[in-house]
């Protein structure tokens, strides 16, 4: 039986709730507006809009965003993610990761990926993106020191559940 995300965003936010020493030397977790309804997600391009999947709906009207601070990881707003696709070293970043053989074998097309999450908007290391070449969930693609291919967005919270635990 695969939980919801609802369900792993609970646990992670209670895991990162907990950790009074990361909150003590990194500041604590903060969260967005709960309740937001995503009508669409803007894809890397600027120019394609996408509806979004139920998982991924779900992970919004949790919370809009998130800062993780102890890992210095925002999970982006998509209500402003237009502005940090214009930003100088994110355009960059999503320049060489739409690169064939860069991130994936094929590489990622700039009008079928979501920046989902980045560390640093100076200076991009890790990120991962929605794709949404293919109808249904999305994969996550997630890319720092190693490439890792989620099948679905809970796929992808339950690894990030998994490292905290």
């Amino acid at each position: 039986m695969q939980v919801s995300v609802t369900q792993l965003l609970e646990e992670i936010e209670r895991i990162n709730g907990d950790d009074l020493d990361a909150a003590a030397e990194f500041g604590p977790l903060k969260l967005g507006p709960r309740g937001v309804v995503l009508e669409e997600l803007v894809c890397a391009d600027r120019r394609t809009r996408v509806v979004p999947s139920p998982q991924v709906r779900e992970f919004y009207a949790y919370a809009a965003w998130w800062e993780h601070c102890s890992v210095q990881l925002e999970w982006c707003n998509q209500a402003t993610i237009e502005e940090l696709y214009a930003h100088s070293p994110v355009q960059d970043m999503l320049a060489a990761d739409c690169a064939p053989g860069f991130l994936t074998t094929s590489g990622l097309s700039p009008s079928s990926i979501v920046l989902f999450a980045i560390d640093d908007r100076d200076a991009p290391f890790e990120r991962a993106y929605f794709n949404v070449d293919g109808g249904g969930e999305p994969q996550v693609v997630y890319a720092g020191s190693e490439v890792s291919v989620f099948d679905d967005l809970a796929g992808y919270l339950q690894s990030w559940l998994d490292s905290l635990s």
